[in-house]
């Protein structure tokens, strides 16, 4: 993996989905790493995502159906996403393979798919230990939170048990931190 895919892994994982929900369809992260090494336009375009005090919401939407262009065979300067969605369909139809799947997103799902990717980079660089720890034994905890020496007596964590009897409780899905940080700790030990 290149140096330039590395700077940008995060703006990678948010932009081509971090799970099967919010991925694109028929555009795999290798194919999207490959794309990002090459163009140095979509590298550019990477610089806005990660610099998440700065990027205005347009500009995150204009940014984003660039990228999404790009992916669907489209140069970052020439024709918007819906006259690429239109040409992708009409050579699917004449050759009778027509999936609606395939076809490129509407400038406005783009933009709101750029929004999301825009705002889960923001996370990940303001809660990167939030970043892919899901498992049980999380082991890229920063020792500044692991040992922190005052800790809230209204939340006590025990063991695995105990959370997993949170995550069950909670239909909902409001426990955004507990489901992506969860700590090892002893019998008995108070988490915050």
């Amino acid at each position: 993996m290149s140096k330039k895919v590395k700077d940008n892994i995060l703006f990678l994982r948010a932009f081509s989905g971090c799970d099967p929900t919010s991925a694109i369809f028929k555009q795999w992260k290798m194919k999207f790493a490959k794309f990002l090494d090459k163009d140095a336009g979509i590298q550019n375009t990477a610089e806005v995502f990660k610099n998440h005090h700065a990027a205005a919401p347009r500009e995150v939407g204009i940014v984003g159906g660039k990228i999404f262009a790009a992916l669907y065979g489209s140069s970052l300067q020439s024709s918007s996403l819906n006259e690429i969605r239109f040409t992708i369909f009409s050579k699917l139809l004449v050759q009778n393979n027509l999936n609606l799947a395939t076809l490129s997103p509407i400038e406005d799902a783009a933009q709101l798919h750029s929004w999301r990717a825009f705002l889960q980079e923001a996370r990940n660089e303001i809660f990167p230990i939030c970043f892919s720890c899901r498992s049980a034994s999380c082991t890229n905890v920063p020792d500044d939170i692991k040992n922190k020496p005052k800790l809230d007596d209204d939340v006590i964590i025990s063991d695995d048990e105990t959370v997993e009897e949170l995550l069950d409780a909670d239909s909902d899905n409001d426990f955004g931190q507990v489901q992506c940080l969860q700590l090892r700790s002893p019998k008995g030990a108070k988490v915050q």
